[in-house]
């Protein structure tokens, strides 16, 4: 942790704390991660929203926000889906490929995982199939099951994106 004193007005000083800035890593298998904090206990963020590319760099204050609270006691390490999924590869499937990464990298185990948006339809899966893996399991902003609509706004997002329009997929998700 990185501490700084400022002084402003007499008799006032601004003091900011810098926990770590966000950084890329490669874990071992296919899955594109993001990590910050240097807590000691482990949170994994199963990323939202279409697609499996890495978490971008604009969208960090986002992410900053909703997880600063956390980067005093964990690490957190927000991951996505694989690139060049098969066809047929199922929520099970993504799930199997996160259990694999803390089996790998995490020591086999977790303190919290988050789920959010379409991680949590994934986390749900992880809950049901590897319930020794994690302390605390959260599913956030994630319904039960993807439906139609969700389908088509998916199945356009990786048309465009497999044609290298990453601007256009996102616009039509």
């Amino acid at each position: 942790m990185d501490i700084t004193i400022q002084p402003c007005l007499p008799g006032c000083i601004i003091l900011r704390v810098y926990l770590s800035l966000p950084h890329y890593v490669d874990l071992p298998g296919p899955l594109p991660a993001l990590r910050w904090g240097r807590g000691p206990r482990q949170l994994i963020v199963f990323a939202g929203g279409p697609g499996n590319t890495r978490p971008g760099r604009l969208a960090f204050p986002l992410l900053a926000r909703g997880l600063a609270p956390f980067l005093r006691d964990f690490t957190v390490t927000i991951v996505r889906r694989r690139q060049g999924l098969p066809v047929g590869f199922s929520l099970r499937d993504m799930s199997d490929d996160y259990a694999a990464m803390v089996r790998g990298s995490f020591g086999g185990r977790v303190d919290l995982v988050i789920g959010s948006s379409y991680g949590g339809l994934i986390a749900q899966y992880f809950a049901a199939d590897h319930p020794g893996l994690f302390n605390h399991l959260v599913i956030a902003r994630a319904a039960h099951k993807i439906s139609p609509l969700g389908r088509a706004v998916d199945a356009r997002f990786a048309r465009l994106a497999s044609q290298g329009r990453p601007r256009a997929a996102a616009a039509a998700s």
